[in-house]
């Protein structure tokens, strides 16, 4: 754990051993394909145990104005059109598969971060994405400069095999998560479309896991047209 713990402190990003089974993301991929398959994604309804956002062309409903399970698909604010997200699929899917994979996530995070200096946080959240013929946006963090005191950690888990770029793979700009360094590759933090810059790409099949700091410049890689991806996320704010 020491070397992947001095990793991540030096990279911001690290790739750790697959700490759930195959089998079990493809069970949980195959659960959430059947569900989404029973839904119309493109129209906005609250159902009695989650609601349904379709907020690609205009934001319809806010994922946090709620407490309920919530499945949104993104592209209101001109970026990452299609993707979707299934925030609270903790709540949202009570099967034993769901179980294990949140068990497993939150216990390896907590330990993760008592091992960084944090303390353990009891109010884990996780989503599952799904991309399909997304617009994927640029290179981009989730912490803004001016609240450079909060962390931002995810724990990702392919659910599908992503064994090559054609997929759209995770990726991240390696010591982004530096302020300082951030800054000196644009004082505004741009999309980096025109820098010769190689960020790490994250591949494996599915139970392929990592984590990354959000405060680092990271995207999905653009997807070859009938390419998916699916992960599962843990994200811990601290």
């Amino acid at each position: 754990m020491d070397k992947v713990i001095n990793n991540f402190i030096q990279n911001g990003c690290v790739k750790i051993e697959d700490i759930v089974e195959r089998d079990l993301c493809y069970n949980i991929h195959n659960n959430c394909l059947e569900f989404l398959n029973t839904i119309d994604l493109k129209k906005s309804k609250e159902y009695d145990n989650f609601i349904v956002g379709y907020n690609r062309d205009k934001k319809t409903i806010c994922p946090f104005s709620t407490a309920k399970p919530f499945i949104t698909t993104r592209g209101h604010s001109g970026y990452d059109k299609n993707f979707v997200e299934m925030f609270r699929v903790d709540r949202l899917f009570e099967d034993e598969y769901m179980l294990t994979i949140v068990k497993k996530t939150s216990n390896f995070l907590n330990k993760f971060l008592v091992c960084l200096g944090k303390k353990k946080i009891s109010n884990l959240e996780f989503s599952i994405y799904w991309n399909k013929n997304v617009d994927v946006r640029g290179f981009h963090r989730d912490v803004l400069v001016n609240n450079e005191s909060k962390d931002v950690f995810k724990l990702f888990i392919y659910l599908t095999d992503v064994s090559n770029i054609e997929y759209g793979p995770y990726s991240y700009i390696e010591k982004t998560h530096n302020l300082e360094y951030c800054l000196q590759l644009g004082r505004e933090l741009p999309m980096l479309a025109d820098l010769d810059i190689s960020p790490k790409l994250f591949l494996g099949k599915a139970g392929t896991s990592f984590i990354s700091n959000q405060k680092g410049l990271h995207r999905g890689e653009p997807q070859l047209n009938g390419k998916t991806r699916m992960m599962f996320v843990c994200k811990a704010r601290v």
